[in-house]
């Protein structure tokens, strides 16, 4: 039996943006929000990372290096893992990042396994609740590659 490939579908195809001169080829994203959690009576800052594509068969996690300083995060994709469930279901893979304090001006790379990034300038205030995207940008001059949408 012969397997034919699948066409992409129209959101999934690499496109370039005019205004940018970016390659728009997204594979992830990326959510920020705030939680509370009643346990330790605190409210933390989410940094939710997923991939773009939802997988029909298994629910994968994605495995990622976290490093940080001053108000600079470093967050490494190091790939995927099938989590351990008793009953498999479809979805997206997904990653949540833990905050706490995170008050003001953040710059979040994320990091792929080849050296590409993508990076987001946010202005968090968990006063008001609100998580602000200033700037986004690519790390290196080179690749013009965005592999990260922000949805927030």
């Amino acid at each position: 039996m012969v397997r034919t490939k699948k066409e992409k579908p129209n959101h999934e195809i690499a496109r370039m943006d005019k205004k940018t001169g970016w390659i728009l080829k997204y594979e992830y994203q990326i959510k920020p929000y705030f939680e509370y959690d009643e346990k330790l009576n605190k409210d933390f800052f989410i940094l939710e990372l997923m991939t773009f594509r939802e997988f029909a068969s298994f629910q994968y996690q994605i495995n990622y290096k976290f490093s940080h300083r001053a108000r600079d995060y470093d967050v490494k994709i190091l790939g995927l893992d099938a989590k351990d469930i008793s009953f498999p279901y479809s979805g997206k893979a997904t990653a949540k990042i833990r905050l706490e304090n995170m008050v003001g001006k953040y710059f979040f790379h994320i990091i792929k396994q080849n050296g590409e990034s993508n990076s987001f300038e946010l202005d968090i205030n968990p006063f008001e609740r609100r998580i602000k995207l200033l700037k986004e940008f690519i790390r290196e001059k080179k690749k013009l590659n965005k592999f990260v949408e922000f949805i927030g």
